[in-house]
């Protein structure tokens, strides 16, 4: 059975969205991960010293590296849904082209 124009357009609308909000997320991801790095980190340094204070700065600063590559991540997995949303319109419409003619 194939797709009606509605359904593939609310599809592909739908997918592009959900890549929209996951760039969204990506973004706020990257400027927490940038504020912690930045702010907060230099204080906790003058204010903080010792062992226990630079253990906590160096796990600091994999959260903030491990956040950024999250958002580099989900970058790409947005990208690869426009990508893999375009492919299955354009097939589905040439589908249903192919299908009425």
């Amino acid at each position: 059975m194939s797709k009606t124009k509605e359904a593939i357009e609310i599809e592909f609308s739908r997918a592009i969205s959900q890549a929209d909000e996951l760039d969204s997320v990506a973004a706020s991801l990257s400027q927490l991960a940038s504020s912690l790095s930045y702010g907060e980190m230099e204080r906790l340094k003058k204010s903080w010293k010792g062992g226990n204070a630079d253990m906590v700065i160096l796990k600091w600063q994999e959260l903030s590296q491990d956040m950024y590559d999250t958002a580099q991540n989900f970058m790409q997995i947005s990208s690869a849904i426009r990508n893999t949303a375009a492919l299955v319109y354009k097939a589905e419409k040439s589908a249903m082209y192919l299908a009425y003619f």
